[in-house]
């Protein structure tokens, strides 16, 4: 008995020697997900470290990787809003939601911009890895501000324009309807930020250029009426008529 003991206890010591050998040969991925890529063939001989096969794990969130001009680095933090998607997206395109979580400290030497990564959800989104991607960062929070249709602003010039109507009135035309009318007068403008997913340009304040201060516009930019449609060919002193929008 003691002797069958002993060759019992030798033995599980070979089969713990053995599992321990087993488990060097074993291929384990740190984490779950989908194979990707194979990096190796059947019967090539590995040394430990070689990379064997891409093992891909999207389905809960994804990194974009990105870089970032110097001139525009100092502008991004940790945690702002990100969207996947640049505004050139074809329609119906899902867009992802996430969020800044690293920008690198040191420029990239070869290109001089900076490495800044951001983490999206792709619950359903579904975006694929190892491709190119644009995406939109918040850089500050929203604010009230006066703006208008980009297709309102002449921009040939070397200052922007746009035209406002003055000497509003209302009357009965010829057919016995009512209708508005009034005089437009182009106005050099001062533009702030733009809305590239609304078409839309903030308006910081006009400027009239009339050189005879007793017949310059002296109103409140944000009581001016902007002609959004149509005033490409108008020039000051026209006679324009006005028409209401309806949803």
């Amino acid at each position: 008995p003691a002797a069958a003991a002993g060759r019992l206890a030798a033995g599980l010591r070979d089969l713990e020697s053995l599992r321990a050998q087993l488990k060097l040969h074993t291929l384990a991925a740190p984490i779950a997900g989908r194979v990707g890529r194979l990096l190796v063939v059947r019967g090539q001989t590995l040394t430990v470290g070689t990379p064997v096969a891409d093992v891909v794990d999207l389905d809960e969130q994804i990194d974009v990787l990105c870089f970032v001009p110097p001139g525009l680095v100092h502008k991004l933090k940790a945690g702002q809003p990100a969207v996947s998607g640049g505004f050139d997206s074809a329609k119906g395109t899902v867009e992802a939601e996430g969020e800044v979580v690293y920008i690198a400290d040191q420029a990239e030497p070869e290109t001089g911009n900076f490495a800044v990564k951001a983490r999206f959800s792709n619950k359903e989104a579904h975006l694929r890895a190892n491709r190119v991607l644009r995406i939109r960062i918040l850089t500050g929070p929203g604010q009230e501000c006066l703006n208008i249709k980009e297709p309102a602003v002449q921009e040939d010039d070397e200052q922007p324009t746009v035209v406002i109507v003055t000497d509003v009135k209302t009357g009965t035309n010829a057919d016995g309807k009512e209708e508005t009318t009034g005089i437009a007068r182009r106005m050099k403008v001062v533009l702030g930020r733009r809305d590239r997913t609304l078409h839309q340009v903030e308006i910081v304040r006009v400027e009239d250029p009339e050189k005879d201060p007793a017949k310059r516009w002296t109103g409140e930019v944000k009581d001016a009426l902007f002609v959004v449609e149509g005033g490409q060919g108008l020039q000051t002193g026209d006679a324009v008529k006005l028409e209401v929008e309806t949803d």
